[in-house]
């Protein structure tokens, strides 16, 4: 890739992966991508790439927490500018369609993660007050059952991950 420096006005002969850098849809664009490419490892920014010319579907929890962590614009700016690229240019549809399927998965995944770092009695907080609504008030035994059930299942799928 480009050095940091020339991030702000890549030449032609800028490079990514050995593919030639296609135009900037904006100035600061491939800044922003650097930034954004930053939050993760090589080894994952790989996985993310191969996954998105695969089948979309990430399994490994460590990469879904940078996916998550670069956020979705980050997201969306990487599979805009990889269907952009000549090479990737008649696979742009497949290139959209796996980098929002990462994207939506990690999102699930890192949900659950949060419900757990959360704990129990910010659960059972939450569930408390619902039920002390008066609209919810004659739902209350089911709000409390169905809000354990949640952090039972956000427990055994993050011990899954």
């Amino acid at each position: 890739m480009a050095q940091e420096e020339d991030f702000e006005n890549p030449t032609p002969s800028d490079t990514w992966f050995g593919l030639p850098l296609p135009p900037q849809p904006r100035p600061g664009y491939y800044k922003y991508l650097g930034d954004c490419i930053d939050k993760t490892t090589k080894a994952c920014g790989v996985k993310i790439a191969k996954t998105i010319f695969e089948n979309g579907k990430l399994n490994d929890p460590s990469c879904c927490r940078n996916v998550v962590e670069a956020g979705y614009l980050c997201n969306r700016a990487l599979s805009y500018i990889l269907a952009k690229f000549d090479k990737f240019k008649p696979q742009a549809a497949k290139i959209y369609q796996n980098g929002n399927a990462i994207y939506d998965k990690c999102i699930i995944d890192a949900s659950n993660i949060k419900v757990v770092e959360a704990g129990y009695l910010c659960n059972r907080a939450l569930s408390y007050i619902l039920a002390k609504f008066d609209k919810f008030k004659p739902q209350a035994a089911r709000i409390y059952q169905n809000g354990n059930a949640i952090y039972d299942k956000c427990i055994v799928d993050a011990s899954n991950m």
